[in-house]
């Protein structure tokens, strides 16, 4: 049975570190984003994004 895979998919399984560029054979585009992002000075406002959530926690919603 011939079975190919991702290169990333391989390092995980082999317990090898991952970064960023292992991304490109997956998902080239989100690759080359946050490759872009780490490589350039950014304020917390300059793309909008915002990385929280929020969870209902019995009732009260808390924001993380």
């Amino acid at each position: 049975m011939d079975i190919n895979f991702t290169k990333s998919f391989l390092k995980h399984m082999l317990r090898k570190t991952l970064y960023v560029n292992d991304l490109q054979d997956i998902d080239p585009e989100l690759s080359k984003n946050l490759t872009w992002m780490l490589e350039n000075n950014m304020d917390d406002n300059d793309l909008g994004y915002d990385f929280s959530y929020t969870i209902d926690a019995l009732g009260k919603i808390i924001t993380i």
